[in-house]
């Protein structure tokens, strides 16, 4: 795999991408809004190509069962040693109330307010990016 650098950023492979994924933890899903997107950081779990989240009604439920597009990214960064890297996805929402029923999803609610309802994202388009080495710059003080 060939990996290209470019104004200091580095992309990452689709494989890469899908480890970044799989070990969940927490994203900013953007959804449609005028004037701005939409954006709401939520806890996940990649699943069968899909990025599950656990929601209650409002724009995220009401979102996906229009199947509406959406974007999710998960991001790493360290500002002491300017290091970083993001993981975009773009795919559709949709609900999935089939899910419930899994106990074993390492997926649970943050607040203790009804978040009993699944939604997934489909992974449509993937990539991702991370600060090369040769693009930190040692700013002295």
């Amino acid at each position: 795999m060939e990996i290209k650098i470019d104004e200091g950023l580095e992309t990452i492979g689709i494989e890469e991408c899908e480890r970044l994924l799989d070990s969940g933890g927490v994203g900013v899903l953007a959804l449609a809004g005028a004037p701005a997107p939409i954006l709401r950081p939520i806890n996940f779990t990649a699943l069968e190509g899909r990025i599950v989240m656990r929601t209650g009604e409002g724009q995220i439920l009401a979102a996906a069962k229009r199947r509406e597009p959406a974007s999710f990214v998960l991001s790493s960064t360290d500002r002491f040693e300017h290091a970083g890297w993001s993981v975009v996805v773009g795919g559709k929402l949709t609900e999935e109330p089939g899910l419930g029923d899994v106990t074993n999803l390492p997926l649970r609610p943050w607040v203790r307010s009804g978040k009993d309802r699944f939604v997934a994202l489909s992974i449509t388009t993937l990539s991702g990016r991370r600060i090369a080495d040769e693009g930190i710059v040692d700013h002295a003080f």
